[in-house]
């Protein structure tokens, strides 16, 4: 897991973790609220979803300064990420 966000390189891989750990993720959402769809359980115990809300928010910061759209990156990432990973849904089956 990625431990800091210092710039643009670490935005992207925290959104490719995320993608990794199977949870389809939106910058805006805290992550304390992210379910594992096979258990009804949380997905994160809290001390792992504050962890990634921080980073997150960090994120912001990090795309606000380099005046890139954290949205845009975000989910371009993903999406190349779970291309990658051979995921069978992409961007335009979703609806």
């Amino acid at each position: 897991m990625i431990e800091k966000i210092n710039c643009l390189k670490d935005v992207r891989a925290f959104a490719e973790q995320l993608v990794r750990e199977q949870v389809i993720f939106h910058p805006d959402e805290d992550f304390n609220s992210y379910i594992n769809l096979r258990t009804a359980l949380p997905a994160y115990s809290e001390s792992e979803a504050r962890h990634r809300n921080t980073l997150m928010r960090k994120c912001f910061t990090i795309c606000a300064e380099n005046n890139v759209c954290i949205y845009e990156l975000m989910h371009k990432i993903a999406n190349i990420e779970r291309k990658r990973l051979g995921y069978s849904y992409i961007d335009n089956e979703i609806c």
